[in-house]
C-alpha cells in the first residue's frame, strides 16, 4: 500500500499482455484510493491524486512514469513499459477506483538471433534482452534507359567505378528497361536511446539521414557490394509516447546507375564514325561513398536490427 499526507492506495489487479515483435505490449492494473482521513472523495481529487506533492505522493503511478514491482530486474519488458493512460472510475462511496494503462514496444526474448556480417548463416543467439523489430521492405521497379552500343564483353557496367570509356560494340539504337530494387528499411525507436535531434557528440535520427541521404555504400550493406546502392530519402513517423518510426529508403540499379552517354559534336549531335557512333560510355551521377552500416546501434540490439532486416524473423 501507499500512502501520502491525504490518500492511500493499493494495487487490486494486474493484466500484462505480451504479444509478436512489432506488438504494442500492455499492461492493465487496477488501483484503489482512499482518503486518510476517511471522508468521502470528489470527483476532483482525481486531478489532486495526480499532482499530490510531499511525501509518500503521488500514491499512484502516473503519466509516462515505469512499471515498478519489488524484486524486479528492471531489464524486462515490463519493467520497460510507462504510464499511458489513467481512468479515473467513482467516487464510489469513500473510495476511488483508477485503471491504469502501461505500454511499451520492447520486446523481450531469450532467443533472439543476431550478426554483424553479411551472411545469415553466421549468425549467433543473443543472450535474454530487450529488442524492437526491423524489417527490410523490396519494392521492384524499372526505369528506362536509351542503349546506343551493345557490347557482348561488356553486358554490363562495373559497380565499382563511375565511368567506363569507350565501350565498343554495335550500334543498337534500342530503349531499355533496368530492373531497380528499393529496399525500405524500417526501424522502431525509442529517442531515449536515439533522439530526433542529436548534440555535438551524439548523432539523432535527423542527423543519421543526412549523413545517407544522397550517398553511396562505401561498404557492404543489405547484401549489396560497396558502390551498388545509395541512400534516396528517410521519413520519420510518430508512434506513440517515446517510440518513433524510422524508415530509410536506398536503391539498387542493375547498372548501378549507369547510363551509355553517346559523345557530342560540336553541334551537339551525336559523333560518328561514318555509320557509327565514334565513342559511347558507361556513366553514372557521381556519389561520394559512405559506410551506410554505421546506422546499427551498438550491442545485441544492433545485431538483432541487422538480422531481422536479412532474415525477415527475429529468431
Amino acid at each position: 500500500m501507499n500512502q501520502s499526507a491525504t490518500y492511500k492506495a493499493w494495487r487490486t489487479s494486474c493484466v500484462a499482455r505480451f504479444g509478436t515483435i512489432w506488438d504494442i505490449h500492455t499492461i492493465n492494473e487496477t488501483w484503489h484510493i482512499e482518503r486518510v482521513d476517511g471522508a468521502a472523495m470528489k470527483s476532483l481529487e482525481a486531478s489532486s491524486v495526480m499532482f499530490e506533492t510531499g511525501a509518500g505522493a503521488p500514491v499512484i503511478p502516473t503519466m509516462d512514469t515505469g512499471f515498478v514491482e519489488a524484486g524486479g530486474t528492471g531489464v524486462t519488458w515490463m519493467e520497460s513499459a510507462v504510464v499511458r493512460s489513467l481512468v479515473f472510475k467513482g467516487p464510489n462511496g469513500k473510495g476511488m477506483d483508477v485503471d491504469i494503462e502501461y505500454g511499451t514496444r520492447y520486446f523481450e526474448a531469450d532467443d533472439a538471433r543476431g550478426m554483424t556480417g553479411e551472411d545469415t548463416g553466421a549468425s549467433t543467439v543473443l543472450s535474454r534482452g530487450l529488442f524492437l523489430p526491423c524489417a527490410c521492405l523490396p519494392i521492384f521497379q524499372t526505369r528506362s534507359m536509351r542503349r546506343y552500343k551493345d557490347n557482348p564483353g561488356m553486358t554490363s557496367p562495373s559497380y565499382a567505378s563511375d565511368a567506363v570509356l569507350n565501350i565498343g560494340g554495335a550500334r543498337v539504337d534500342m530503349d531499355q528497361d533496368v530492373r531497380q530494387i528499393g529496399l525500405k528499411l524500417r526501424f522502431i525507436n525509442d529517442t531515449n536511446s536515439l533522439t530526433m535531434l542529436g548534440t555535438p557528440s551524439t548523432n539523432g535520427m535527423v542527423d543519421i539521414a543526412q549523413a545517407c541521404i544522397g550517398y553511396k555504400n562505401s561498404a557492404a550493406f543489405l547484401g549489396n557490394p560497396a558502390g551498388s546502392l545509395y541512400c534516396s530519402g528517410a521519413t520519420v513517423n510518430h508512434l506513440e509516447g517515446e517510440f518513433f518510426e524510422f524508415v530509410l529508403e536506398f536503391l539498387y540499379d542493375e547498372f548501378y546507375f549507369h547510363s551509355q552517354i553517346v559523345e557530342k559534336d560540336k553541334d551537339g549531335r551525336a559523333k560518328m564514325n561514318g555509320s557509327d557512333y565514334a565513342n559511347v560510355d558507361w556513366r553514372r551521377p557521381v556519389r561520394t561513398g559512405v559506410d551506410f552500416n554505421t546506422i546499427w546501434p551498438a550491442g545485441d540490439l544492433g545485431k538483432s536490427l541487422k538480422y531481422q532486416a536479412f532474415a525477415g524473423r527475429w529468431y
